[in-house]
């Protein structure tokens, strides 16, 4: 249901499967530094293999996509379990979104741009 939400707001089956799966990783990336990354893959593997199969293109590539994706949570201490650990360092939240956040900003972008070229869609 949801997939068949995000197709029809991206022009139906003749949107760009690269801009859909763009959408998705930007989504997921901004998501897994506040939530759990095991949460998210879990709530958006099910959508882009949906929005996959409907766009006629490989699924292989976003799930893939989505799950690299899940792993830049870097801007926040919040996002991943070995990053909160740290927090006992005296580091406050803002040190972690200056350093962080261009690192995930520049991961991001990397993803987006290099998972459909070596996987193909």
């Amino acid at each position: 249901m949801i997939a068949d939400k995000v197709l029809a707001v991206f022009g139906g089956n003749a949107a760009s499967p690269a801009v859909v799966l763009t959408a998705l990783m930007m989504v997921t990336v901004i998501l897994t530094n506040f939530m759990s990354n095991l949460a998210v893959i879990s709530m958006f593997l099910p959508i882009g293999y949906s929005l996959a199969v409907s766009l006629d293109v490989r699924p292989e590539t976003f799930i893939i996509g989505l799950t690299l994706a899940c792993q830049l949570a870097t801007a926040t201490p919040i996002g991943s379990p070995c990053v909160t650990q740290t927090l006992v360092g005296g580091y406050k939240y803002m040190d972690y979104v200056k350093i962080g956040l261009p690192v995930t900003l520049l991961q991001a972008v990397a993803c987006v741009l290099l998972v459909p070229v070596i996987y193909g869609l």
